[in-house]
């Protein structure tokens, strides 16, 4: 870790950074649907009953708070075509579910699969924090204290005090999730197990000398 300093005669400035990691506490299923038919309205037909079906899976099994469901896009395009092959025509489908019962989004899976079969595509399996904020403040807490000591030190390497603090700038990430997903395909379900996700902060703060 390395902290760029600056100390003209009226101030002391110094750059300090926390880390703040947490369990995932939700779940995130990025899922679609795709159907192939002759026609563009054949396939748009087709992919909006497979996610009719979807949706009404999702929410008979995690019921009414169960999930959390944000449609993310639609489209169709026609498939490439080989000599002397009819044109056929895919429509697709996406939504993103948020699951706050690790079990249940699990269970989910294997639900979704047997509703809506080979017109099922889950594209991301993932896990996230529901509310980051908390995550963020102590990261930002962590970073104010790391920057208050290192000055602390340089004051006292100078023989001078701090005084009032005159700047601070804030530079914070987003929560980072585990780098992959450990999960694994049984009879019932897909067990999922969380890693953790953490919030790095980066704080400059600059001090008058006493």
């Amino acid at each position: 870790m390395s902290h760029h300093t600056s100390q003209p005669a009226e101030y002391l400035e110094v750059t300090g950074t926390g880390v703040a990691s947490a369990t995932p506490d939700v779940v995130r299923l990025d899922l679609g649907v795709h159907v192939t038919k002759p026609s563009v309205a054949q396939a748009m037909v087709g992919a909006d009953a497979a996610m009719r079906t979807l949706v009404d899976a999702c929410r008979a099994e995690g019921g009414p708070d169960g999930v959390v469901l944000h449609t993310t896009g639609a489209g169709v395009h026609e498939d490439p075509l080989e000599s002397d092959t009819p044109r056929r025509y895919t429509a697709r489908q996406s939504l993103t579910c948020r699951v706050s019962d690790r079990q249940l989004a699990g269970e989910l899976t294997s639900t979704l699969s047997r509703a809506v079969g080979d017109a099922l595509t889950i594209h991301h399996i993932g896990f996230e924090i529901a509310d980051p904020e908390p995550l963020a403040e102590r990261a930002r807490e962590a970073a104010f204290a790391d920057a208050r000591r290192i000055a602390e030190q340089y004051a006292a390497l100078a023989g001078r005090e701090l005084g009032r603090v005159v700047l601070v700038t804030d530079s914070t990430t987003g929560a980072e999730g585990p780098p992959h997903l450990l999960a694994k395909m049984r009879a019932g379900g897909m067990p999922l197990e969380a890693g953790g996700s953490s919030v790095t902060a980066s704080v400059t703060v600059r001090w008058e000398w006493a």
